[in-house]
């Protein structure tokens, strides 16, 4: 629940509208960012027959990329509402196709998009974040003034109460009866660059996959952070990047990984996914080696960190390795030295 000093009034409500010029200055700020950009939607590989192209690419992803600005639920919506002579000329604006006179029908819209291949529009994206990039716009929302602080997290698509493919994620949900009920879902993986405290953009999607009835989620989802980081670092060579995370990720393996392509990362830390972890930190945190931050978060409270604790965590455990490895090899002895007879022999 929001605190009273956040509420908005009705009146302040009307002003704010007022102020509102929608589109207008969604227009102004494509143009300014992305000045390219219909000239690289039409450079796209074109999936079409070219006896029978009466509009241009530009103008079917502009079609798409405005419905789902305007929140249009269903293409059939969005033919009766995009139907109005304001909207074609804002499309005609963006797409740069002025001999456009009609929308196109809702179903060539979707003909074009089920033709066109993935790669083409991750390349788009990917010319679009290059542009930002380069812009020096966003250089202050750098971490250091050097490092573009990228976030993963999963987030859920589509849920099924009956198996739709091989590839389908389970888990059982509790019902009010106290039964337990299996949900197939998708889910989907994604890396959310930071450009300023209110804008993010998308840097990469990975669908979370069922490898194997035996796998569970959380090694699903590590897996696919792999291939996600693996194809961001082939697509941002030198892009200087610290990964954020929650605590899942605070695995070796994506440690390593991290480690191997020179970026830095910040991970939350929850004793039940790493003790060992955890134990390194209050050891460290005892004797004040722990450096403290004040007047963090809207609470203004005190908070500590340690970095590179992971190092005291693997030497933690390359000791218990031996001691372990110890504990056998005198246990092994004492049976050497014990006869047949079971009477040990003093040596």
């Amino acid at each position: 629940m929001k605190k009273r000093k956040d509420w908005i009034r009705k009146a302040d409500k009307r002003k704010k509208k007022k102020k509102d010029r929608g589109v207008v200055d969604f227009v102004k700020i494509t143009y300014h960012f992305f000045q390219d950009l219909p000239h690289w939607i039409n450079e796209l590989e074109d999936p079409r027959n070219p006896s029978y192209i009466t509009y241009t690419q530009a103008d079917f992803v502009w079609m798409g990329l405005l419905k789902n600005i305007c929140s249009v639920l269903t293409m059939r919506s969005m033919g009766e509402q995009f139907s109005e002579e304001e909207c074609i000329c804002i499309l005609r604006l963006l797409s740069g196709d002025q001999s456009l006179e009609e929308m196109s029908h809702c179903d060539t819209l979707n003909y074009y998009l089920k033709k066109l291949s993935p790669v083409c529009l991750s390349d788009l994206r990917k010319q679009m974040v290059k542009k930002l990039i380069r812009n020096k716009s966003f250089y202050k929302g750098r971490l250091s003034r050097k490092y573009w602080r990228v976030i993963i997290d999963g987030a859920g698509l589509f849920y099924f109460k009956e198996k739709h493919c091989e590839n389908c994620l389970v888990t059982k949900i509790d019902r009010e009866d106290g039964k337990k009920e299996i949900r197939y879902y998708y889910k989907v993986l994604e890396a959310k660059m930071v450009l300023s405290d209110r804008i993010v953009i998308n840097l990469g999607t990975e669908f979370i996959e069922n490898e194997d009835k035996t796998v569970t989620r959380n090694d699903c989802e590590l897996n696919a952070v792999r291939r996600l980081l693996d194809r961001i670092k082939k697509e941002y060579l030198k892009l200087p990047i610290c990964m954020q995370g929650y605590a899942l990720y605070a695995a070796g393996s994506i440690i390593k990984l991290c480690c191997e392509k020179n970026w830095k990362y910040i991970l939350t830390q929850k004793e039940t996914r790493q003790p060992l972890l955890a134990e390194s930190y209050e050891w460290i945190k005892q004797g004040d080696g722990a450096e403290k931050v004040k007047g963090t978060g809207k609470e203004q409270g005190t908070g500590s960190f340690v970095n590179y604790v992971e190092r005291q965590q693997e030497k933690k455990r390359q000791q218990i390795c031996m001691n372990t490895v110890m504990k056998k090899l005198i246990k092994r002895e004492k049976r050497r030295n014990t006869d047949s007879n079971g009477s040990q022999i003093l040596v």
